[in-house]
């Protein structure tokens, strides 16, 4: 029983047959073992790589982009802003003073030779004869307005004395009597003749009846 157990504890069991468990162990170190060994190679170098450049970046290149930072400060602070000052100074201002002395200088000829004269030449040239003729043209409308009125009423009266009440008068006193007159003389004979009429009327329509019956 003793050497039965310490068989058992010498060997570790196996989770399949010998047969199956052997090849595949050794393809998975043919296959498996070169990738793992190449990826932490890989890490390595990485990590190399990022030291190197850590201590390249620290001790090299920062030192090198202060150097010239405070380069660039100085070149703007002492040779610049110095130089910008002096061309400044020596050029844009008296630039802008001669564009501000030009300016006046047109202003003033243009106020000298444009507008005062035209100005002058509205107010005592162009102006009187614009209100004499709208001044005019108001009086001659009204003339034409007033004269139109007072022609609208001669017209109106002279229609009205001559033709309406004329005529008014003819219809009052003339023709309507007359009419009344002649309405009066054939009411008898208008009077037979309707009683004329319906009796032919009258017998027409006896005939008829007698001639459908018959």
């Amino acid at each position: 029983m003793n050497s039965a157990h310490s068989r058992g504890t010498n060997h570790s069991p196996q989770s399949g047959p010998s047969w199956i468990v052997g090849p595949v162990r050794v393809v998975a170190l043919i296959v498996v073992l070169p990738f793992r060994l190449a990826y932490e190679l890989l890490k390595a170098i990485g990590r190399a790589f990022g030291w190197v450049g850590d201590l390249l970046y620290r001790w090299l290149l920062a030192p090198i982009g202060r150097f010239f930072a405070a380069i660039g400060r100085a070149v703007y602070r002492y040779v610049l802003t110095p130089i910008g000052h002096v061309l400044d100074l020596l050029l844009l201002q008296p630039f802008l003073w001669l564009m501000r002395g030009v300016g006046l200088v047109l202003g003033w000829l243009l106020t000298l030779l444009i507008v005062i004269p035209a100005t002058f030449l509205w107010r005592y040239v162009l102006r009187p004869p614009w209100l004499a003729l709208v001044w005019a043209g108001r009086v001659v409308g009204e003339a034409i307005a007033w004269a139109w009125g007072w022609t609208a009423r001669g017209l109106a009266w002279t229609g009205r004395v001559f033709i309406v009440i004329p005529a008014r008068a003819l219809w009052r006193y003339l023709l309507a009597p007359t009419g009344r007159a002649i309405a009066w003389v054939l009411r008898p004979f208008t009077i037979t003749v309707r009683a004329a009429w319906r009796t032919l009327r009258q017998a027409g329509r006896d005939i008829r009846a007698f001639f459908r019956f018959s």
